[in-house]
C-alpha cells in the first residue's frame, strides 16, 4: 500500500490507473506524455507498486539515468533498484573501462539468473544496452561458488583464482585482486561491492564474512557466495544476447524515446565494425554482430514492443 501523500495522488489518478490497466492487459504500445520534473519518477514508482511487476527502464544517457535513480531512491529508499551502467569503453577497445560498471552490470546479471519472482528496478540507458551480455551458462563458467562448511583446498581455489584471471596481491583493493595469508583468502569479486574473506580450518570453510579494505574490519557474514571474473575480459565467449531478452515475459519496459534508442545503437554498431576491421589479428575475436546489438536487433525485440513510454 502507497502511504506517502505526493506518491498516494499519483497512485489514485485515473491517468496512472488508465495506464495501469493498459499495461496489465499487455497492449503493444503505450505513450506518457506531458511529464516534467520528477514526475515520471512517480508514475513509474506507482506502477510498481500497483501492478507488482519488474521494470526494465531505458533512458536517454548516464545523466538522465543517474538523476531519475536518485528520484526513485528519494521516493522510498527501500526499494530493490539496480542500475545498469555501459562498461564506458568504444568498442574492441580495452581502455578507460570502468571497473565499478564492470560491478555493477555483473550484479544485474547474476540478479537477473538467480531472482525469478522477487521484483525490481533496473534502470539503464542506451549506450548501455547495446552491448550484449553472456547469457547465464557462460557466466556459470566465469564463477566460483563458495559455501560455509564445504570441503574444498586451499591450493584449489588459489589455482582456480588464477584460472578466472584474478590478480595475486599482498592485499586487495578492487575487483579481480585476491591475496593468501596463512589460512584466509581474500577475493574481490566482480558482483560485490566489498571483497569476501574465506577462512579455512583445514580444508573446511570455516568462514565468509565481506570486510572494508580501508579498515580491514568485518561487516557482515555469509554461507554462501559467487566469486565472479571480469566479464569484459574476452572477446571470443559466443554465449551472449542482448539483455533486454533475458527479462522476464512479465518485465514492463520503459523506454523514454525509441527514435533515439535505435539512432544510438545504430552509432555504437557502426563504430563496432570500424573498430573490428581495423584490428589486425582478428584470431580469438568474434564479429560485432555477436557482441553488440544492432538496431534490427532491437526492433525484433518482443518484450520492447510491448510496454513501451515516449
Amino acid at each position: 500500500m502507497i502511504k506517502n501523500p505526493i506518491t498516494k495522488i499519483f497512485s489514485e489518478s485515473l491517468q496512472v490507473q488508465k495506464l495501469g490497466n493498459s499495461i496489465a492487459q499487455n497492449e503493444k504500445k503505450l505513450s506518457i506524455r506531458g511529464t516534467a520534473g520528477s514526475s515520471f519518477a512517480f508514475i513509474v514508482y506507482s506502477i510498481f507498486k500497483n501492478l507488482k511487476r519488474s521494470i526494465f527502464l531505458i533512458l536517454s544517457d548516464k545523466e538522465e539515468a543517474t538523476y531519475f535513480l536518485n528520484d526513485i531512491e528519494t521516493i522510498d529508499e527501500n526499494l530493490n533498484i539496480l542500475f545498469f551502467p555501459s562498461v564506458g569503453r568504444e568498442p574492441y577497445n580495452d581502455y578507460n573501462i570502468s571497473t565499478y560498471n564492470l560491478l555493477q552490470r555483473t550484479e544485474v546479471l547474476n540478479y537477473l539468473y538467480t531472482n525469478e519472482s522477487e521484483g525490481s528496478i533496473i534502470i539503464t540507458y542506451n549506450d548501455a544496452i547495446t552491448e550484449k551480455i553472456l547469457l547465464a551458462n557462460e557466466l556459470n563458467k566465469l564463477t566460483l561458488e563458495i559455501n560455509l562448511k564445504q570441503h574444498i583446498s586451499l591450493d584449489y581455489i588459489n589455482s582456480k583464482l588464477f584460472e578466472l584471471n584474478f590478480r595475486k596481491e599482498d592485499f586487495v583493493s578492487q575487483p579481480g585482486d585476491f591475496s593468501v595469508r596463512g589460512g584466509i583468502v581474500d577475493v574481490f569479486s566482480f558482483s560485490n561491492e566489498r571483497p569476501y574473506r574465506i577462512e579455512f580450518f583445514g580444508d573446511e570453510i570455516s568462514r565468509i564474512r565481506t570486510f572494508d579494505t580501508n579498515t580491514q574490519l568485518s561487516e557482515s557474514n555469509h554461507s554462501s557466495i559467487k566469486i565472479t571474473s571480469n566479464i569484459q575480459s574476452s572477446y571470443n565467449i559466443q554465449g551472449r544476447d542482448n539483455i533486454i531478452n533475458i527479462l522476464q515475459d512479465s518485465t514492463i519496459i520503459f523506454t523514454k524515446n525509441v527514435e533515439l534508442l535505435l539512432s544510438s545503437i545504430n552509432t555504437n554498431f557502426q563504430l563496432s565494425i570500424q573498430n573490428f576491421d581495423s584490428i589486425t589479428d582478428k584470431d580469438n575475436i568474434l564479429p560485432p554482430d555477436i557482441l553488440y546489438s544492432s538496431p534490427d536487433d532491437v526492433l525484433g525485440f518482443k518484450k520492447i514492443k510491448k510496454n513501451v513510454g515516449d
